[in-house]
């Protein structure tokens, strides 16, 4: 269960599993230039006013958004694991 695995670590590390800027339970993550997982909506309104990294607070090199799968996958596994079982 690699992505168990990945979630319990994810949810230890805010940066990760849970955004910064919304402290609720991502639901679209990416990654930004500076390695940080985030969700998309709340990053890219960051990003409209701001060229540096919400986190670290340095220079972008770049505003593009990648996918993070792994951290999804890992929470939507968490998620099923979670509903009741009927």
């Amino acid at each position: 269960m690699p992505c168990r695995a990945v979630l319990c670590w994810a949810l230890q590390h805010s940066s990760d599993a849970d955004t910064s800027l919304l402290q609720r339970l991502m639901i679209d993550p990416v990654i930004a230039a500076d390695g940080h997982t985030y969700e998309r909506g709340a990053v890219q309104q960051w990003l409209q006013q701001h060229d540096a990294s919400p986190v670290t607070h340095l220079l972008l090199p770049h505003k593009r958004l990648l996918p993070n799968v792994l951290i999804k996958s890992a929470i939507a596994n968490h998620q099923q694991q979670q509903q009741p079982v009927t």
